[in-house]
C-alpha cells in the first residue's frame, strides 16, 4: 500500500532559531510534513537544560523539536555564513531569532539571501519587531505577556497581575508565525508570487488577542479590571468546585443557555428574575448569579452534574490537569509511537493532502459550507463521530479490562463499495456544475460559490444507484467492537477508536467511536484520583486497649495493628494500595478511616460496668483531653460573648 503524501512533503525548513516560539514554528511545519533542519550553536540551545528531563535530555527541547534534524553551525564565522548561504539556495523557510540587526552584521541579512534564492521565506521572530523603538531590546515571552497588557488583566480582583507559568506569549506567537509562513508559501506557489519577509514579533499577537480593550480604552476611557474567571461580557461564567472536590467550567453564550442554567440551579423564579434578563443586569449582579450556580454544583458530584448539564444541552467541562488531555490508552500509545499522527491521522491535511490548495481548502470549506474559494470540487466528507457509554465495575477500572460492545451505524456499502454506483455502472459529470461541485451566483458586488444541489458537490452523477443502498453509499449496520479498557481508567475517560464511527459520504474516511467511561460506586471503597478511600468499624475496645483488625484492599486483606486510644477520624495509610494512575506516576495509596462503633443492647450488668468505669476516669482529665479542651473554648466563648 502507498504511504499517503503528507501536506508539507517537499518543504524544506532551516531553523535556526532557539527556545520556545521559533522552534515551535518549525516544529508546526514539520508535524506536517516539512523536511526541518534544525541548526544550533556548538554550545547547543539552551532549551536542551530547561524544564523536566529524562535520562538528562530535556522534554521540553524533544517537543519543540521533533520531526527535525539537528545538526551545529556557527553564523558569526565566516565558514558558518558561507555554508548557510549554500544552503539557503534550495531551502524554502529560514527561521531565526537573533536580536535584531545581528544577521545583518554577519552578512545574512534579507536583502542578501534573498537575491541568492528568491523564493525564500524568512521568519524573523523577536521581542518587538525588526522597527519601531524597541526594536534593539531583548524580549521574551514573559516580557510580551507583560508589556500587552494580559498580565495585568488577570488574576483574582483585588490580587496582584499574573504571569502564566508556561509559554503562552511564544505559543500564540509562534501559531501566529506558522500562519504567517503558510500565507507566505501559497502567495508563493499558488498565486506565483516571490518569497516574503515575515517580521514577528511577539508581543503583538497576544495583545491582538486581548480583544477589544485597547479600543475600550481609547475610545471609552474604560481600563479592564482583573475579574478572577469571570467575564464582562456574560454570566455565570467561571470555575465551580463540585462535592467530591473536582472544578468544572462553566460558559454561556446565549439566552436559551442562561435560562436553562439558571433554572436547573435555583428553578424557574431564579431564571425568570428581571435583573438577570441581559448579560449587563447579570453581570451587575454577577454575585448573586453565581452564587446560585456555585451552590447547586457544591451539592452533587462531578459525574452528577455531567450528566445534568448535558441533559439539558449546556457546555461545561471538568477541568483537567496537563496530563489528563492524553487520558485515554489508545491515544496515549498512538502519540508515544505515532506523535501527533498516531492521535489524529485526519487532522488539517489529512495525511492524504496534495499541494497548498487543500490545505486552504479544508479552513475555506469549513468557512463557506464546503465550498472552496479557489473553485475546487469538494473533497469528501468525513463520517461522523459516534460515542458510546460504558459502565464498568471499580475493580475493571482498576486492572483494566477488555469488553466488547454492539453498535448500530452507517457503513461503507459492500455492494458498491462507497460509490453509490451499480458495479461497472459510469459515473457522469454533473451537467450542472460542470464536475466543479460549485456553482456561482452573483449577489449585488460578490460572487458567492454554493455548493452544487444536484450532484451534492461531488461533481458526478450517478446514472444507475446501487441497489443496496440506493446510491448512498452507506448502509445501515450493526457491528461488534472490541474495547480494550486499560488499567487506571476514571468516570469521564474516553478511549477513541479510530475509524470505527460512521462511514463518509462520497468515499470519504470513517469517524470515529468515542467509548465513555462511567465507573460505578463501590460498595467498600470510594475513589478520588490515585487513591482509595474506605472506613473500618472498630470496637470500643480495640480503640481503647489496642488491637489488630483486617482491612480490605483490592489485592486482598491486609492486618493493621490499632494503636491505644484510637479516636474515630483517624486515618491508617496502606501506601501502594490505592491505583496506578494511567498517566503513569507512582500508584496510589489507600486510606481507611477509623470509626469508633459504640456498644448497643448491653445487659444490665453491663450497663452496670460502664457507669463504674466512667465514675473512675470522671475527675482524671488524661482520660478525656479533647472533651475537656472542648468544654474549655466553649466556656471562654460564653464568657467573651456576655
Amino acid at each position: 500500500m502507498a504511504m499517503k503524501k503528507k501536506a508539507l512533503q517537499g518543504i524544506r525548513v532551516l531553523d535556526a532559531s532557539t527556545v520556545i516560539a521559533g522552534p515551535t514554528i518549525g516544529m508546526l511545519l514539520g508535524d506536517f510534513g516539512a523536511d526541518v533542519i534544525k541548526i544550533e550553536h556548538p554550545r547547543g540551545d539552551v532549551l536542551r537544560e530547561t524544564g523536566h528531563q529524562k535520562n538528562g535530555v530535556g522534554l521540553w527541547f524533544k517537543m519543540a523539536n521533533r520531526n527535525k534534524r539537528c545538526i551545529t553551525m556557527n553564523f558569526s564565522t565566516s565558514e558558518g555564513a558561507e555554508l548557510l548561504k549554500k544552503m539557503i539556495k534550495t531551502t524554502d523557510v529560514l527561521i531565526e531569532n537573533f536580536r535584531t540587526s545581528t544577521m545583518e552584521k554577519w552578512g545574512l541579512g534579507w536583502d542578501i539571501l534573498k537575491i541568492i534564492n528568491p523564493r525564500l521565506v524568512m521568519v524573523r521572530v523577536t521581542g518587538f519587531g525588526q522597527t519601531g523603538p524597541y526594536k534593539m531590546r531583548p524580549g521574551f515571552g514573559t516580557v510580551a505577556e507583560a508589556f500587552s497588557g494580559f498580565s495585568n488583566v488577570t488574576g483574582e480582583k483585588n490580587g496582584p497581575p499574573t504571569l502564566p507559568n508556561f509559554g503562552l506569549a511564544d505559543g500564540i506567537a509562534a501559531s501566529y508565525g506558522t500562519f504567517a509562513t503558510m500565507f507566505a508559501l501559497y502567495y508563493r506557489d499558488v498565486q506565483g508570487g516571490k518569497g516574503q519577509f515575515i517580521d514577528l514579533s511577539i508581543y503583538e499577537p497576544i495583545f491582538q488577542l486581548l480583544g477589544p480593550q485597547p479600543m475600550a480604552y481609547d475610545q471609552l476611557g474604560i481600563i479592564q479590571e482583573r475579574m478572577g474567571n469571570r467575564s464582562l461580557n456574560n454570566a455565570p461564567r467561571n470555575t465551580y468546585q463540585t462535592l467530591d472536590k473536582h472544578w468544572v467550567a462553566i460558559s454561556t453564550n446565549s439566552p436559551s443557555i442562561v435560562r436553562r442554567v439558571l433554572t436547573l440551579c435555583g428553578g424557574e423564579d431564579v431564571a425568570n428574575d428581571p435583573r438577570f434578563q441581559t448579560p449587563a443586569g447579570r453581570v451587575e449582579f454577577i454575585e448573586e448569579v453565581d452564587g446560585v450556580v456555585a451552590n447547586w454544583i457544591l451539592q452533587h458530584n462531578l459525574i452528577e452534574v455531567l450528566e445534568k448539564f448535558e441533559d439539558d444541552k449546556v457546555l461545561i467541562k471538568e477541568i483537567s490537569e496537563a496530563y489528563e488531555v492524553l487520558s485515554d490508552g489508545s491515544k496515549r500509545n498512538a502519540y508515544d509511537q505515532f506523535g501527533h499522527d498516531g492521535v489524529d491521522p485526519s487532522s488539517f491535511g489529512g495525511g492524504g493532502s496534495q499541494g497548498f490548495n487543500d490545505i486552504f481548502g479544508d479552513i475555506f470549506g469549513d468557512i463557506f459550507g464546503g465550498g472552496d474559494p479557489f473553485g475546487r470540487r469538494q473533497r469528501s466528507n468525513k463520517g461522523s463521530d459516534l460515542q458510546y457509554s460504558m459502565t464498568i465495575s471499580l475493580e475493571d477500572a482498576v486492572r483494566g479490562v477488555t469488553e466488547k460492545i454492539a453498535i448500530t451505524c452507517l457503513d461503507t456499502c459492500s455492494s458498491c463499495g462507497g460509490t453509490g454506483a451499480e458495479e461497472h455502472s459510469k459515473l457522469m459529470t454533473c451537467d450542472a456544475c460542470g464536475g466543479t461541485g460549485q456553482v456561482r451566483m452573483q449577489q449585488g458586488f460578490f460572487s458567492v460559490a454554493q455548493t452544487c444541489r444536484k450532484c451534492g458537490g461531488s461533481g458526478q452523477i450517478i446514472s444507475h444507484p446501487c441497489k443496496t443502498c440506493g446510491g448512498q453509499g452507506r448502509v445501515e449496520k450493526r457491528k461488534t467492537l472490541s474495547v480494550k479498557i486499560p488499567a487506571g481508567v476514571d468516570t469521564g475517560d474516553r478511549i477513541r477508536l479510530s475509524g470505527e464511527g460512521e462511514a463518509g459520504l462520497n468515499g470519504g474516511p470513517s469517524g470515529d467511536l468515542f467509548v465513555q467511561i462511567k465507573v460505578l460506586p463501590h460498595d467498600v471503597f470510594e475513589r478520588d484520583g490515585k487513591h482509595l478511600y474506605c472506613e473500618a468499624p472498630i470496637s470500643f475496645i480495640d480503640a481503647t486497649l489496642g488491637g489488630e483488625i483486617q482491612i480490605p484492599t483490592l489485592d486482598g486483606k491486609v492486618k493493621i495493628k490499632i494503636p491505644e486510644g484510637t479516636q474515630t477520624g483517624k486515618l491508617f495509610r496502606l501506601r501502594g494500595k490505592g491505583i496506578s494512575p494511567i498517566r503513569g506516576g507512582s500508584t496510589g495509596d489507600l486510606l481507611c478511616r477509623a470509626v469508633i462503633e459504640t456498644p448497643q443492647n448491653l445487659s444490665k450488668d453491663q450497663k452496670q460496668l460502664l457507669k463504674e468505669f466512667q465514675a473512675s476516669i470522671s475527675d482524671d482529665s488524661r482520660q478525656n483531653p479533647l472533651r475537656d479542651e472542648w468544654f474549655s473554648k466553649v466556656k471562654s466563648f460564653f464568657d467573651t460573648s456576655n
